[in-house]
């Protein structure tokens, strides 16, 4: 399989290449897996205890989202599309010890997707931040407010075959606590347990995983032909490996 064979050159430059930051990938896991809806999908673990989520990955937008209690319109957590081989998860704040509230007053409130309802209001301590986003899918969209919790990540080249458990390393991540979508989130049809934004604005996992200095500003993501793959914070390959720069929507 080819994702395999560009594993096994990875981890040879791995031992080449030595850097200050580790590459990093999810505590679940590096595998991706493409499903029916041709989005590919991979799981991640946010709070504490940290609950997995099943997520699909998005280089075209830059919120992590995943579906919230109270929920008022969000897809099913049992569907005849995931549910046989995922559990799907709803992220409770009550549930977490490292969840922490966001206001208007955090900077990251402050972008086309997320915003205030009234920016020039006194209680802007007080007033939790919100969020819309509308995809290129017709009628498809999420809202809700912005949180704060951990994500946990460990080193690419773990192995838990080892015998000993992987050193796990945490972010604390802002995200989209949803509470409405629309469309094929709603149907069950597509990224069910949320989506995660891997562009390059502030809000986006890999923007703050390198203001954190947990890794560096990139990632890579390598696909096979049978839908599987992997990815990997961090990683800018050797100087001569081509690459493909992601454009700001603001440039189109």
């Amino acid at each position: 399989m080819l994702w395999i064979r560009d594993w096994r050159r990875h981890r040879g430059r791995l031992l080449m290449s030595p850097s200050k930051h580790s590459l990093l990938t999810y505590s679940a896991g590096n595998l991706t897996q493409e499903w029916s809806d041709g989005l590919q999908y991979a799981v991640v673990n946010i709070g504490t205890p940290s609950k997995a989520y099943f997520v699909a990955l998005d280089t075209g937008s830059d919120l992590l989202w995943v579906p919230c209690t109270n929920c008022v319109s969000c897809g099913p957590t049992h569907t005849e599309v995931f549910s046989p081989i995922y559990s799907l998860s709803v992220y409770s704040p009550s549930l977490s010890s490292t969840y922490q509230t966001v206001t208007c007053k955090n900077p990251l409130c402050s972008s086309s997707v997320v915003q205030c309802l009234n920016p020039s209001s006194r209680t802007q301590d007080q007033e939790y931040c919100r969020y819309e986003i509308q995809y290129l899918s017709p009628n498809t969209s999420t809202s809700g407010i912005l949180v704060q919790d951990i994500m946990q990540f460990m080193p690419e080249n773990s192995s838990s075959s080892s015998g000993s458990s992987p050193q796990k390393t945490t972010a604390t991540i802002t995200f989209g606590c949803g509470t409405n979508q629309t469309g094929g989130f709603v149907q069950g049809s597509s990224a069910s347990d949320g989506l995660l934004g891997l562009g390059l604005a502030d809000i986006s996992v890999p923007s703050t995983m390198a203001r954190q200095g947990v890794a560096q500003n990139s990632f890579s993501m390598c696909f096979a032909l049978d839908g599987s793959g992997r990815i990997v914070f961090g990683d800018r390959g050797p100087p001569k490996q081509p690459s493909t720069p992601l454009v700001k929507i603001s440039n189109l």
